[in-house]
């Protein structure tokens, strides 16, 4: 028997990260990647290799390809690298998150990590524990209030 619903858990999530950080008269520059052990040279490519993967960094990509040489934060971390007056250092990270639950409506799964869950396809609304709430037009009827209040 297949389960329409899945349970909400916890994910422990551990890595590390290098970090190069420079303070300055105006305040202070941190440069991170992820993975330890780094000298510049790969820290500069891991410290690429991730602001590539971020599109909404818009300024640094033309038609849609990352270009380093337009990356303020890249040309940032180049004259910290230059000026040889910076501190690197490797964090350790280990922190657990809630993965909500999730339930199986019109073939798909919809996370139910919100107060109030709405199929995109049916419009049928779930709370955080996958029951499935009463027709919006009967919410706040109790209490008065309208259902856009308790969206």
């Amino acid at each position: 028997m297949t389960s329409t619903f899945k349970k909400a858990y916890s994910k422990r999530v551990t890595f590390t990260q290098t970090e190069i950080s420079k303070v300055w008269e105006y305040g202070s520059w941190r440069f991170t990647a992820k993975g330890s052990g780094l000298t510049t040279s790969s820290f500069k490519d891991a410290f690429i290799l991730e602001r590539s993967a971020m599109h909404y960094n818009e300024s640094a990509f033309v038609n849609g390809v990352y270009d380093k040489n337009r990356d303020l934060a890249y040309l940032n971390l180049l004259e910290v690298l230059e000026s040889g007056d910076y501190e690197m250092k490797e964090i350790d990270y280990d922190y657990t998150y809630r993965v909500p639950a999730e339930l199986e409506c019109c073939g798909e799964w919809l996370s139910l990590g919100s107060f109030t869950n709405t199929c995109p396809h049916c419009d049928a609304d779930y709370n955080g524990s996958g029951s499935l709430l009463a027709s919006r037009s009967q919410w706040g009827e109790e209490t008065g209030e309208h259902w856009s209040e308790c969206y």
